[in-house]
């Protein structure tokens, strides 16, 4: 028999999460102690960190962003079957307000690696972009994503983590951090492309659209390898332009990580 959409959506969903949680990982045991190339002499270990920007880098974030716009139509799709679809755009729209208020408070005073506001602020745009129906227009997660990355790439923003002042107070780190607060929205605009696949049932019905899939991983398993090869090649030239392309770099072999895993289901 051909599974329900309940038993189609929690496994492959919950599997995808565990995957990009423990790449998540992965990635920061680098990144906690700051093991980069050129930190090694021409061996295993420099060729571990080599690989590790090869297939981790950037994808598993990405795949997390993914899912967390994944999260939020689910959330909303759940509560517009029990209240009215007005009622349940300013309840969700509230949520978000508060998500958005700890996330600041949080990056702002705590840690600058807080994404909270982040997707909070992209959740707004989701609401904005959300088409009722049995036909959703798709077009707005389209303009919107599209100029998103325009924005990025000519506005020469720099997703950069503000750096801890050594002479300064704590007031000045936390002015450091405000100065980044914004930039770090584009780099997660992927929970749009989330939002996507739960409006079209591709990823709470992945039979019903194997072909989608199969398109998908056509184009996104070499596309990704490519660019990540370049992406290492260029270190092993200590050339460091793919951290500022954290999310470029990400996307396309995340992209094919979770055609992997939708197969696999």
């Amino acid at each position: 028999p051909t599974p329900t959409a309940s038993s189609e959506r929690l496994p492959l969903i919950d599997a995808v999460r565990g995957l990009a949680l423990l790449g998540i990982l992965w990635i920061n045991f680098y990144n906690t102690v700051g093991l980069y190339p050129n930190e090694f002499p021409p061996g295993l270990e420099r060729n571990t960190v080599y690989l590790e920007q090869f297939l981790g880098y950037g994808k598993f974030i990405s795949l997390f962003s993914l899912l967390f716009g994944v999260g939020f139509a689910l959330q909303l799709e759940r509560l517009k079957t029990r209240l009215s679809e007005a009622r349940a755009v300013s309840l969700y729209s509230r949520r978000l307000l508060i998500l958005l208020v700890f996330g600041v408070l949080h990056y702002l005073f705590v840690w600058e690696g807080d994404v909270l506001h982040i997707y909070a602020a992209i959740g707004t745009v989701l609401v904005l972009v959300t088409r009722g129906g049995q036909n959703p227009d798709y077009r707005p997660y389209f303009v919107t994503g599209v100029g998103v990355f325009f924005l990025y790439t000519f506005s020469n923003v720099q997703l950069e983590f503000p750096q801890t002042p050594e002479t300064e107070g704590y007031a000045e780190f936390v002015s450091a951090r405000a100065q980044t607060l914004v930039p770090f929205l584009i780099g997660n605009i992927v929970l749009l492309y989330g939002k996507h696949l739960v409006d079209s049932g591709k990823i709470t019905r992945p039979l019903e659209h194997l072909g989608y899939w199969r398109t998908t991983l056509g184009w996104a398993l070499p596309v990704g390898l490519g660019i990540n090869a370049l992406h290492v090649f260029l270190l092993t030239r200590g050339d460091y332009t793919g951290y500022d392309l954290h999310s470029v770099i990400g996307f396309t072999l995340a992209l094919a990580y979770l055609c992997g895993m939708v197969f696999f289901y």
